[in-house]
């Protein structure tokens, strides 16, 4: 066990590199005394569980000090936790340097399960995992394994004690959140970020909760992500993200989330969606403020007419961020902008994939305003100088200095 201590502190019972102190050998009470006051002042910990040391060596060390944490007012944990292939079918999971060092006073936990056996199958204990009052808890999985023991952490009997968190992000596991434990977060009053992958539970939409949620990120099975839509009775839900390319998972999901959430949500982010036919139910949403669309599945062919833009800007007065990335066979006319200078006063930064810039209104039908637009860009229409010469009428306020590719 090391530990940094001043140099007017060492003594030559201590090995020592630097200002790296290292307990070895008997401890005598003394030593012990001093590990103590020092380890008493340590408040984060990175990057645990990558010096190879020895379990037995956490488990020695926190019987010598009757079960208490070895680092007592800790308040950051993170670091690694490696899972050993034990007997058939069962995993062993060599956590001692996490419970070891574990306090009630640790506030965050960023715990990265890293697996190199590829032979995971359940079942996996649950007894263990160290109880404190986090407020943020990360979960993160690294490995070969095809499944990892994600249930072991992410059960209700592992989170009972966890009744403080308020940012959950359990998504990158590679393996479902139980139901118990969706039922246990769910009940969390001071939950207001969850990222999570759900499976196909038969009446999570009856455990209605998650009052305090604001910011839900979801993927995983179709049924589940809509049950845990149903669920959710906050009525500050501002952001989503359904981290899925599969068209009709994204139109009933966003169909949904639109109905139970028109007064709340005002940020809306996804990856991979189709134009207006899929974003039809977001029309709904009149307070959104954020739209980032990205479309990148080349079998799809895109189109975004002048209509398409001011039905948009009629549903959106209050956006101020308008981002559309994908690649358009057939691009509206440049007049397209006018009804987003004039139907959203606060908007500031505008992306369209391409525009066409030959048009038959003159360049003097379009107003001259003082639009507050700090940022636009339009691709690389075919005729750039007219399009600037249209938008320095409409948006006088744009930010130059601004290195963003593309830009006017």
């Amino acid at each position: 066990m090391a530990i940094a201590v001043p140099d007017s502190e060492r003594r030559s019972s201590y090995a020592f590199h630097s200002a790296v102190h290292i307990l070895n050998g008997d401890i005598d009470a003394f030593e012990w005394t001093r590990f103590r006051y020092f380890a008493g002042r340590v408040r984060i910990i990175t990057d645990a569980g990558t010096s190879n040391i020895d379990a037995a060596v956490f488990q020695s060390l926190t019987h010598f000090s009757h079960g208490r944490p070895l680092i007592p007012s800790l308040k950051e944990f993170s670091g690694n936790v490696l899972l050993d292939y034990g007997q058939p079918d069962h995993y062993r999971i060599n956590d001692a340097e996490l419970v070891s060092m574990m306090s009630p006073s640790v506030r965050r936990l960023r715990i990265k399960l890293r697996d190199t056996t590829g032979c995971v199958h359940p079942p996996f204990p649950t007894d263990d995992v160290p109880k404190c009052c986090c407020i943020s808890l990360q979960i993160l999985c690294q490995g070969t394994g095809p499944y990892l023991p994600t249930s072991r952490i992410l059960s209700v009997t592992s989170m009972a004690g966890l009744t403080e968190l308020s940012h959950v992000d359990v998504s990158r596991c590679r393996s479902t959140a139980t139901f118990g434990l969706l039922c246990h977060l769910s009940k969390l009053g001071n939950l207001v970020d969850l990222a999570v992958e759900v499976g196909a539970y038969d009446d999570i939409a009856s455990h209605r909760g998650f009052a305090g949620l604001q910011t839900l990120n979801m993927r995983g099975k179709l049924s589940g992500i809509m049950q845990l839509i149903t669920s959710i009775i906050s009525p500050r839900l501002r952001t989503g993200d359904v981290a899925d390319g599969i068209e009709n998972i994204w139109c009933q999901t966003i169909g949904t989330i639109s109905s139970r959430f028109t007064r709340s949500a005002s940020d809306f982010i996804d990856k991979q969606e189709y134009v207006l036919r899929i974003i039809r139910p977001l029309l709904d949403l009149h307070d959104l403020e954020c739209l980032f669309f990205s479309w990148h599945i080349e079998r799809m062919s895109l189109l975004l007419e002048d209509w398409e833009v001011l039905e948009m800007a009629r549903a959106w007065p209050k956006l101020k961020q308008l981002q559309y990335y994908f690649q358009l066979h057939s691009p509206p006319p440049i007049d397209c902008i006018v009804h987003l200078a004039r139907l959203c006063p606060d908007l500031r930064k505008l992306v369209l994939p391409r525009v066409m810039g030959a048009g038959q209104s003159p360049l003097e039908a379009f107003p001259i305003m003082s639009h507050g637009l700090r940022y636009i860009d339009l691709g690389r229409p075919a005729c750039p100088q007219r399009v600037a010469q249209i938008a320095d009428r409409l948006f006088p306020n744009l930010d130059t200095t601004y290195s963003g590719k593309a830009q006017l």
